[in-house]
């Protein structure tokens, strides 16, 4: 039966003694082969009432105890609490020791420093134990007193065996008071020298034990030597020198001073080198260290020439969670400036093993992944990394928004915004939630926060109606009034970048048109910033464009901060200035009043004279709505409109012709402009454009040419000259009838003259005109009338007119009760049948008597007077 009792715990079939080499909690339990007595080997064997045990390290008074690594291997390390064992015979000698679960003490192999594992019960002596009693003290050498005080003297003897037990039992005596200890530090630091390794090792441990139990003492930093004792021991060939030495120094390195300490000493090259250790103890507390010393500037460069980031990169394939945590703490200090983190100073190999990492369940770790690539991928262009796009992982990135730690959410959030940088991964997001995770950010105090995810809102909300729903429904609407109204212009820049975005989608342009938005909006308008500008104008323009909008932006007074912006030299603060413009003066006459008065006609006729047609286009739509106004007209004229729009005529840009010609419309009401339009050579540039297709652009042109050659003779023949007449002929039978009314209506007007009539006989204008009579619209039945009218007033027309059937569905227009058709109607009926036989035949088998005599009873004079010509005529 054990007792409290010493022993030494020996595998059976290898012969290695269970070992604890230091006091770190969870340091791994070693096998050894020793040759003499070493630290750690003595086990207090402990019997519990319930027959179990409980194991502790005589040396370090730590409980051996089972820790489950990342990798599903249970390994025996020290504990500060202890747990139970079952201690199960096999044979007289032999033990097996067990959890209590059906696992088993064991070893793998018999290599010196081979950890103790829990294995599964199998028929191997290498998960079998024997228990060697110690008599006696386990010390190499008794010390009675232990104080301080004398147990600093001893480690001063020339004695290796008291020097070790010194350094033992002053480590015991630290770990279980708050004794102050520094000023053993130099002694101690003498004996990392010693030629022996038992010492080096001892005397290592000491100077963790007094580093872990302190708190910063100023002293600390006149002991630069013991660092760099400890980083000469990291080149030590003993194994237990290494995990003592790195041990050590990660504990020292927590300290600022301690830190340069180090990288004046030239630790990080060792460091490095034990990086590759074949022992996870060394391996974790060399990444410690190298974590702790890499936060001090310049450590990065040291750490890079070093080769650092290769041997980390290697240790990112460990499964165990504590070495992972040290690695990506030290890549993320390593690359936290643009210089080093660049791809080309470590290939990136990295990033592809933090890309899977960042799934992983330890949320620290997680935490550290994000950190180091943050900064690797946000100096890189994501094109430059090692990762194919399946391989990005969005849906961690996007669940890591969620977290309550603003570094984290951050670091999620520029990560997505790197690697979101095309449309497949803008629906990845989308399809992972990251739209909701990140309005919920808007709500964060974070400026940082705020503008990272107002970035990457932007960014996905760009790419379909759908993601803009999104961001929508998750009730971002009501939480971005806050961040136009925060003092940060970096932030009211995002969140108007952001708000323009999801404004082009109606439902957002609703929800934006309230008076709150707006007068938001037209404030950030008059901020000196061109990014803010161009994004609240945006905004105002995306808005404005749902008609119910246009008054409350008028009512906020957007319009005089916008005229102001038209002297803006940035493209796209004019773009999106005159855009807004043009909305709010499209259907409020009042604001075109403001826009006049405000000045706006000067900065937009120079802004249709920009090289970039983005901008001539809502310029010149500007004009056109503003010139609606009646003293627009003369302002636009006074500054000298005509030449530069008619420039404009001749764009590559249908939708700049199409405002070009509506301005000239509009001002050339003006007889003034009328005659600039003409000296301009205004009407062969409109008249090249009735070959368009475009519905838009002919009502424009027709009503500028009608304006135009409205009451010039010279003006009308320019137009014959130009060519008019052609394409006039072809759009009477165009399929809009706005286009017919306009192009029916100017060739009445150009064959008012004996050139117009005779080139449009030459066209074959009367059969089109005729069809036009039988139209349902009185407009177009006049124009054509009085067309006819004008081209049967001269040689041939009558006859042409005649074979082309025009008598029976002109003497049907009698009967209409409206004076100017009826006017043009009788006029042409006139010229027809005095000219031909056969048409007053016709007219009379039409029935024209009868509905003349009706006539004669007709409210207009002029109609009246006509009737009875043509009665006279018939009869």
């Amino acid at each position: 039966m054990f007792y409290t009792h010493q022993h030494k715990i020996i595998n059976a079939r290898f012969k290695g003694v269970a070992v604890l080499p230091n006091d770190t909690d969870r340091f791994d339990l070693a096998a050894a082969y020793p040759t003499g007595p070493v630290e750690g080997e003595i086990w207090d064997v402990i019997q519990l009432p319930n027959h179990k045990y409980q194991l502790k390290n005589q040396s370090w008074t730590n409980y051996a105890i089972s820790h489950h690594a990342a990798s599903n291997t249970q390994y025996v390390v020290g504990g500060r609490y202890p747990i139970s064992w079952v201690l199960t015979p096999v044979t007289a000698t032999d033990f097996m020791i067990s959890d209590g679960n059906d696992k088993f003490w064991g070893l793998e192999d018999d290599g010196d420093n081979s950890p103790i594992v829990l294995l599964p019960r199998q028929n191997d002596s290498k998960i079998l134990w024997k228990f060697q009693p110690i008599r006696g003290d386990p010390t190499a050498f008794p010390i009675e007193d232990k104080s301080v005080e004398n147990l600093s003297l001893l480690l001063d003897s020339v004695h290796h065996d008291v020097q070790i037990s010194a350094a033992l039992a002053l480590n015991a005596l630290l770990r279980t008071s708050n004794t102050t200890a520094t000023t053993i530090f130099r002694t101690t630091t003498r004996l990392l020298a010693s030629p022996h390794a038992k010492v080096q090792s001892s005397a290592a441990i000491l100077i963790g034990e007094i580093a872990a139990q302190l708190s910063v003492d100023r002293a600390m930093g006149q002991h630069s030597d013991t660092v760099r004792a400890l980083v000469n021991l990291l080149q030590s060939n003993d194994i237990d020198v290494q995990r003592s030495a790195s041990h050590a120094l990660a504990k020292l390195t927590i300290y600022d001073v301690m830190k340069s300490a180090a990288l004046s000493a030239d630790a990080i090259p060792a460091v490095v080198r034990l990086l590759s250790s074949g022992d996870r103890s060394v391996r974790v507390s060399s990444a410690t260290a190298l974590q702790n010393i890499t936060l001090k500037d310049a450590a990065d460069l040291s750490a890079i020439d070093s080769n650092a980031v290769q041997a980390l990169t290697c240790l990112l394939a460990s499964t165990d969670v504590e070495t992972l945590k040290a690695v990506c703490a030290c890549l993320r200090n390593i690359t936290n400036g643009p210089r080093h983190a660049k791809i080309d100073v470590f290939g990136g190999e990295s990033v592809p093993s933090l890309a899977c990492l960042l799934s992983h369940e330890d949320a620290e770790l997680q935490k550290l992944v994000a950190l180091a690539m943050r900064n690797i991928i946000c100096h890189n262009s994501s094109r430059d990394l090692p990762l194919k796009s399946e391989e990005v992982p969005i849906p961690a990135m996007t669940a890591l928004l969620s977290s309550d730690e603003i570094d984290l959410q951050l670091a999620a959030a520029q990560l997505l915004q790197r690697f979101i940088d095309n449309a497949d991964m803008q629906r990845t997001a989308l399809k992972a939630n990251a739209v909701p995770a990140l309005v919920r950010l808007l709500r964060s105090d974070s400026s940082d926060v705020l503008i990272a995810s107002c970035r990457l809102l932007r960014n996905i909300t760009s790419i379909s109606d759908r993601a803009r729903a999104a961001a929508l429904d998750a009730n971002v609407a009501p939480l971005l009034p806050r961040l136009l109204s925060l003092n940060d212009e970096r932030v009211q820049l995002e969140a108007t970048a952001f708000l323009r975005t999801i404004t082009s989608y109606d439902p957002a342009k609703v929800a934006a048109s309230t008076p709150k938005f707006l007068r938001l909006l037209v404030r950030l308008l008059g901020s000196d910033d061109t990014g803010v500008q161009a994004a609240s104008s945006g905004c105002l323009r995306n808005i404005t464009s749902n008609n119910e909008a246009q008054l409350e932006a008028f009512d906020a007074n957007a319009i005089p901060p916008l005229v102001k912006l038209l002297a803006s030299p940035n493209t796209d603060v004019l773009i999106t200035t005159c855009g807004a413009l043009r909305n709010i003066t499209r259907n409020i006459e009042r604001a075109r009043t403001a826009a006049m008065k405000a000045n706006a006609i000067p900065p937009l006729i120079r802004a249709l004279s920009h090289n970039d047609s983005r901008v001539q286009d809502p310029a010149a739509a500007a004009l056109r709505s503003i010139t609606i106004y009646g003293p627009a007209k003369s302002v636009a004229l006074r500054s000298h409109a005509i030449p530069v729009i008619v420039r404009l005529l001749a764009s590559d840009n249908i939708t700049v012709q199409t405002a070009a010609a509506g301005c000239l419309r509009n001002i050339t009401v003006l007889h003034a402009a009328q005659v600039a339009a003409l000296e301009t050579n205004a009407i062969a540039s409109l008249v090249s454009l009735l070959d368009s297709w475009n519905t838009e652009l002919l009502i424009a042109v027709c009503g500028a040419l009608r304006n135009i050659t409205g009451n010039s003779d010279e003006a009308r023949d320019v137009a014959v000259k130009s060519d008019a007449v052609p394409p006039l002929v072809r759009l009477l039978s165009f399929h809009d009838v706005r286009v017919q009314t306009s192009g029916v209506g100017l060739l009445r007007d150009i064959t008012e003259t004996r050139r117009g009539t005779s080139v449009a006989m030459a066209s074959a204008a009367i059969p089109a005109l005729v069809l036009l009579l039988s139209s349902d619209l009185v407009a177009i039945q006049t124009a054509a009338a009085g067309a006819l009218q004008n081209i049967t007033l001269h040689e041939g027309g009558p006859l042409l007119a005649f074979k082309a059937g025009a008598v029976p569905p002109l003497i049907q227009l009698l009967e209409s009760g409206n004076s100017q058709l009826l006017t043009a109607v009788c006029g042409a009926i006139r010229n027809i049948i005095c000219d031909t036989h056969d048409g007053q035949r016709v007219a009379l088998e039409s029935g024209a008597p009868d509905r003349l005599e009706e006539l004669l009873l007709h409210g207009d004079e002029d109609v009246k007077d006509l009737a009875e010509d043509l009665l006279d005529i018939l009869c």
